[in-house]
């Protein structure tokens, strides 16, 4: 007896049934390909940033979002901010351990040891690079110069950290390199502006043409931008410098070596503290002192610690001050040259709408009187349509002199056509028509 297994399409019908061997695509296979086991990995987000430490090295490295805010201390919505794609307006904002730059061409996060510059292969940042390296270099080597000059003389190592106190800190060095490069390059494009823009402005009142006010168009259009950058740039400033609090959290330097100061007079309070317990649990008496004793000593840490916390908001903010204003005067002196170089142009503007308007009133005017001077013409045009209908009258035959009535005839057309002109042109003057 035969067990029926698989038929075989190609039977004929009424054909006996035969066992048909599995083909080899037929036998499932065991999946050897791992890459689909569990959940699908998703690309992670990197970008190239620039990393210079505090005595001036760099590297260049490619790291996500995750690495850069457990580095520099800071959210995912600050980090969103120096996002190229995405159009934040030009910032500067102190937080715990770090401070976010954002102007321009320069986008970056700056720590207490490092700065972090975002697009570091960009034509524009590649050059600001090889000067910030280069500043924080020469300022990293003048500091150990102080220190040994200090441990070299009379008060050793003391007048050495003296020195290094007036210093500015990295944070500030990194910061104003970025404040110089942005606002010297904000001051060349607004020079360049004025070498571009007075000489076709002054063209333009020489002689309106259709190219010379395309180009003044061009230049009022890229004045415009150009204005609303500097003017972002200088409300930044002048913010910063209006606010104190803001300054005081870019003091990242002072900020950390408090925290560390507060973390060893913690460490070293919380000792004292076990100590005493250990005492107390040998001698096992008065209970309810030491109690009392632990309760003070913790409110006296929370109010020391938040003390530490609102002091940071009334740091020394002279030196940040002094950097601040030093660039705010420049960026100021960038936006009055833009402001003057707009004056100018809405003046010009002015001066080329009079020009063309008075051309405009001048050919009204010629229009005025041709049209005037057309309807006294259609009245000699009236006078030879009467005469000219295909009647017999005295008049136009008479017995003689037939030319002497035709002479009267224009002549009396003509003087009154005149006669009519003149009252028109009369009446325009009275009324200042023309």
């Amino acid at each position: 007896m035969s067990i029926q297994l698989w038929e075989d399409p190609k039977e004929e019908p009424g054909s006996s049934f035969r066992h048909r061997r599995p083909a080899k695509s037929d036998i499932p296979l065991p999946n050897t390909d791992n890459s689909h086991q569990g959940r699908s990995k998703k690309p992670v987000w990197t970008r190239s940033w620039l990393r210079v430490n505090k005595t001036g090295r760099s590297e260049l490295v490619d790291v996500g979002r995750q690495p850069i805010m457990r580095s520099t201390g800071i959210s995912a919505r600050d980090l969103r901010v120096l996002d190229p794609i995405l159009a934040y307006p030009s910032s500067i904002t102190g937080r715990e351990r770090a401070i976010l730059l954002n102007m321009e061409h320069v986008k970056g996060i700056i720590t207490a040891r490092d700065f972090w510059l975002l697009n570091p292969k960009d034509p524009a940042v590649v050059q600001f690079a090889a000067g910030l390296q280069m500043r924080i270099r020469d300022h990293h080597e003048a500091n150990e110069e102080n220190t040994r000059g200090g441990d070299a003389t009379e008060g050793g190592v003391d007048e050495g950290k003296e020195k290094l106190k007036n210093n500015l800190p990295f944070e500030f060095v990194a910061l104003e390199a970025c404040l110089e490069t942005v606002c010297d390059c904000l001051d060349h494009e607004a020079k360049s502006m004025e070498v571009e823009a007075y000489p076709a402005l002054d063209k333009l009142t020489s002689k309106v043409t259709t190219k010379t006010l395309d180009r003044v168009r061009q230049i009022k259009s890229r004045l415009a931008a150009l204005r609303a950058r500097v003017k972002q740039v200088r409300d930044l400033i002048e913010h910063l410098l209006e606010h104190y609090d803001a300054m005081a959290d870019m003091y990242l330097t002072k900020k950390s070596l408090m925290r560390e100061t507060q973390e060893e007079d913690d460490q070293t309070k919380y000792g004292d503290i076990g100590g005493d317990d250990c005492e107390d649990d040998q001698d096992g008496e008065d209970d309810e002192e030491e109690n009392h004793q632990l309760q003070t000593l913790e409110r006296a840490l929370v109010s020391e610690t938040e003390g530490a916390k609102n002091s940071n908001k009334h740091l020394e903010v002279a030196e940040l001050e002094m950097i601040l204003d030093a660039y705010f005067v420049q960026v100021e002196g960038a936006n009055n040259k833009l402001s003057t170089l707009q004056d100018y142009v809405d003046n010009t503007e002015a001066y080329v709408n009079i020009l063309l308007d008075g051309g405009q009133n001048v050919m009204l005017k010629l229009m005025v009187l041709v049209a005037t001077g057309t309807v006294m013409l259609n009245f000699q045009n009236v006078v030879t349509g009467l005469f000219g209908m295909n009647l017999t009258i005295a008049f136009t035959d008479p017995p003689d002199r037939p030319i002497t009535n035709f002479m009267y005839i224009v002549g009396f057309s003509v003087v009154a056509a005149v006669i009519f002109y003149i009252a028109a042109i009369a009446w325009y003057k009275y009324k200042r028509l023309v």
